[in-house]
């Protein structure tokens, strides 16, 4: 973002610095937090991770119909998963 900021710098165009935008403290936190990809290594003699996803259905601001599937989840699996 420093390097972004320095060439709206020399073309002439206006933006913030990134210490202006976002609070340090912010930054320090993320820091301390972040996982790094390097850090996602798979189980020993593995070389690939696997990841489950499954798709849903559009509820396109169906709120009883979203409901609805959030309770048939947590009945199917006693739990609702949040990636």
């Amino acid at each position: 973002m420093e390097r972004r900021h320095e060439e709206l710098q020399k073309g002439d165009a206006f933006g913030l610095p990134p210490d202006d935008v976002y609070p340090v403290e912010l930054w320090e936190e993320l820091r301390k937090r972040a996982v790094r990809l390097g850090e996602l290594l798979p189980p020993e003699g593995e070389n690939t991770y696997h990841f489950p996803f499954q798709s849903v259905p559009r509820f396109d601001n169906k709120i009883p119909f979203f409901v609805q599937y959030l309770k048939r989840l947590q009945e199917r699996e006693n739990s609702v998963p949040f990636s």
